[in-house]
């Protein structure tokens, strides 16, 4: 059996959830004996083709780079042509492609290749793609229930990008009259989100519908796709696994008299440092507290609008760039590890792989962070607000000195995961 994954990144240049839950896969599927060849590719992005590191690493293949200026093939999975994907089944014949993202990098274009191949196709989803099909971006709107709805998805998206409400509700109500998507004018983009809403559905519809077989990371995320109308029959629910149990976690709750938190991950809105940050501005300013930032880059504008709110204030420090494997060496330097996110996660990652290292975790009460940390001792479910988190704090603060181990952590590994992959999807 001969298995292509394919995703829009690939590790270790792209360190998200999605690549280090591919990387750990191929690491098991590797001693699986029915796997005669496994490959992992992507197209070409900031020229890794020629990274040296592609050409000594047989198990990895980065293909030609596909151009995508399009409005309309970004947001809605799509691309012009995929002619390097499509060389490559010809030349790899495998018997197995498993997609792992919905993108113009790979996407709906991507599947029907490989059902044309008559390969048998897996899907995973390791993240829906728009606030309408369940990651609630902000958690107070009820109408984002996960069914494809153009008007209620395209209104709650114009409103994310701080479009008034009334008026992101009028522009949702009308198709674009015969404005072309990808149109440059602002006005001609405002009046077509609808009809892109609509083509992002069709489009998210149709690839998952072409999926032999469905592998989800979340149980609400299974609900989600059975809501939807998708047969519950391919759909499959497995969760990331744990990585190998690293240490204990030695350090005793501010065993040098400090709260010491740490934040690893992307910095956006929807991962919700900000509550984290303000929650600490909340606090007497002679509380003894620090928060730790891990993450890629600190250039977006909501990174910019975090550091005013940080304000050279030293309970914050920010580190970039590091590797993940060097951050997880320092855990034990850390009393508890903070998921805040606003939106629905199908992991996170980052949560079992703490866990892994005994680190208490404290995340939003909600999607797959909720159903990581329930009944895990020394872990903590809060609501998505600043209070919630600041009643958290004085709690931890009351408690110091005391043993911050975590014990019943989850049993079932990525040696677990690949088997359950090939027994459950691969093999009919």
């Amino acid at each position: 059996m001969k298995v292509l994954h394919f995703s829009s990144a690939i590790y270790p240049f792209q360190t998200g959830g999605t690549e280090v839950f591919i990387e750990n896969l191929l690491k098991e599927q590797k001693s699986i004996s029915r796997i005669k060849d496994i490959l992992w590719a992507i197209h070409d992005v900031n020229d890794l083709k020629s990274s040296q590191y592609n050409f000594n690493n047989e198990n990895k293949m980065v293909i030609n780079f596909i151009k995508s200026e399009s409005r309309l093939h970004k947001f809605c999975g799509d691309c012009y042509s995929i002619k390097s994907f499509q060389d490559l089944l010809d030349i790899y014949k495998p018997d197995i492609v498993h997609l792992h993202d919905f993108n113009y990098r790979c996407g709906v274009k991507h599947a029907k290749a490989v059902k044309d191949f008559k390969s048998k196709l897996i899907i995973s989803i390791h993240t829906t793609p728009c606030s309408c099909l369940g990651n609630k971006i902000f958690y107070n709107q009820p109408n984002l229930n996960g069914l494809f709805n153009d008007k209620n998805c395209t209104s709650s998206r114009l409103n994310a990008k701080g479009i008034p409400k009334f008026l992101a509700e009028i522009i949702s109500l009308q198709d674009g009259f015969d404005l072309d998507i990808n149109d440059k004018n602002i006005f001609a983009r405002l009046l077509t989100s609808r009809k892109l809403t609509h083509v992002l559905h069709e489009n998210y519809t149709n690839y998952l519908e072409m999926a032999n077989k469905i592998h989800v990371c979340a149980k609400w995320t299974e609900d989600l796709i059975s809501k939807q109308g998708f047969s519950k029959n391919k759909i499959f629910y497995q969760r990331a696994g744990i990585s190998e149990i690293k240490s204990r976690h030695k350090r005793k709750l501010m065993e040098d008299g400090l709260l010491k938190l740490v934040f690893l991950g992307r910095c956006n809105s929807k991962k919700g440092v900000h509550l984290i940050i303000k929650a600490i501005k909340k606090l007497r300013i002679n509380i003894p507290i620090q928060l730790d930032i891990y993450t890629k880059t600190w250039e977006s504008e909501y990174c910019k609008n975090l550091s005013k709110l940080i304000d050279k204030d030293k309970r914050f420090k920010i580190f970039l760039n590091l590797k993940r494997e060097y951050i997880f060496t320092k855990l034990d330097d850390y009393d508890l590890l903070v998921i805040p996110s606003l939106w629905l996660e199908t992991g996170p990652l980052v949560a079992l792989e703490a866990l892994a290292s005994r680190i208490p975790v404290a995340g939003t009460s909600q999607g797959g962070i909720k159903e990581i940390l329930e009944n895990i001792d020394k872990c903590y479910l809060v609501k998505p607000k600043i209070k919630s988190w600041v009643d958290l704090f004085n709690k931890l603060i009351i408690e110091k000195g005391s043993e911050n181990e975590v014990k019943s952590i989850p049993k079932h590994t990525f040696k677990d995961v690949a088997n359950f992959m090939m027994k459950n999807l691969y093999i009919d």
